[in-house]
């Protein structure tokens, strides 16, 4: 009974994960197409549940009385910044120009919008579940699927930040790095559940290293993403977005060499044990998909439709490559 409890559990675990994994990609999707701002509005859109398909069923006077809803907003959000010492950070939501610059009406970007929203609510019925599920769960994959449950709630709250400052790109990065945080608590919560039998017979610390590694690279594109976030805003043209990023894509192109080799010689590594040869063909095939895609970007004006699948090949890879540490033991 025990083992069917558990093997339940770890299924119910592993589809939040794919569920959060799916949303990122979503999330990306949304991004890419500019449909950020498709509702001006949360958690409804156009203060309706079901959002409008035309011009015409837009409210009356939505623009100015949208405008001062985020201002409002804002200001609360200002006032939270100064009371955690983020004053600058405060003054500068203030005085951005573009946190209340409008967008006209776009039904295709407002249902991807509002698909991305009810897609968001869906994997916050499954987290709860989640929680609820393990909380007898005599290890401690309760306390990851809490964390998880609660890193949700503040993702959805700080989207209506995200959508009321009118998609600044610092306020994207954080809504971005909080799923990247959600990603690692449910990998975590699923390992706990699952408590593979086979241990991998690597280094935990080169494991560890080869981690740190990839989110460096992470860190990197959302600098690089952040810029082109500005670039956009400014209406360039998307051929002119990748020269526009300058130092920072450079850095972030170089990179990728680093992590190239050593992901190749772990990749190796994994495939010399038995039981990690298909994690380390997975692990070297992603990061060559993610290496391809981010070539693709640069040499062809960013296409919209690649930027989703770069963003989810890296969350893939960070996800695969903390599963192997956490299976990691010492030879």
């Amino acid at each position: 009974m025990k083992n069917t409890a558990t093997s339940w559990l770890g299924k119910l675990s592993f589809t939040a994960l794919v569920a959060v994994l799916f949303l990122v990609f979503v999330g990306g999707l949304v991004r890419s197409t500019g449909s950020g701002m498709g509702c001006p509005d949360w958690p409804k859109c156009f203060g309706s549940f079901v959002p409008p398909t035309d011009s015409a069923q837009l409210p009356d006077d939505y623009s100015s009385a949208y405008n001062q809803y985020r201002k409002t907003k804002n200001e609360k959000f200002a006032r939270f910044l100064e009371l955690i010492g983020l004053g600058n950070t405060a003054d500068q939501l203030r005085s951005d120009p573009a946190a209340l610059e409008e967008e006209p009406f776009n039904a295709t970007k407002t249902w991807i919008e509002y698909i991305n929203r009810l897609i968001g609510a869906l994997v916050g019925l499954i987290l709860t579940i989640l929680l609820i599920a393990t909380i007898r769960h005599q290890g401690k994959a309760k306390w990851f699927a809490l964390g998880a449950w609660v890193l949700v709630i503040i993702t959805g709250w700080f989207g209506s930040i995200v959508v009321s400052s009118n998609l600044t790109p610092w306020t994207v990065s954080v809504h971005l790095a909080l799923a990247f945080a959600i990603v690692l608590l449910l990998t975590y919560c699923t390992y706990e559940i699952m408590q593979p039998s086979e241990r991998l017979t690597i280094s935990p610390n080169f494991s560890l290293m080869i981690l740190l590694l990839l989110s460096v690279q992470i860190y990197l594109g959302i600098i690089v993403r952040s810029q082109i976030d500005v670039l956009a805003g400014r209406e360039m043209n998307r051929s002119s977005w990748i020269g526009g990023a300058g130092i920072d894509f450079i850095i972030h192109r170089s990179f990728s060499w680093i992590i190239l080799f050593s992901f190749g010689y772990y990749s190796w590594l994994l495939s010399k044990i038995n039981a990690g040869r298909v994690l380390g063909l997975s692990v070297f095939g992603l990061v060559l998909c993610l290496i391809f895609s981010g070539t693709i970007m640069a040499y062809f004006g960013v296409p919209w439709l690649i930027q989703p699948f770069h963003l989810l090949f890296a969350t893939l890879a960070l996800t695969m490559i903390f599963w192997t540490f956490l299976r990691s033991e010492k030879q």
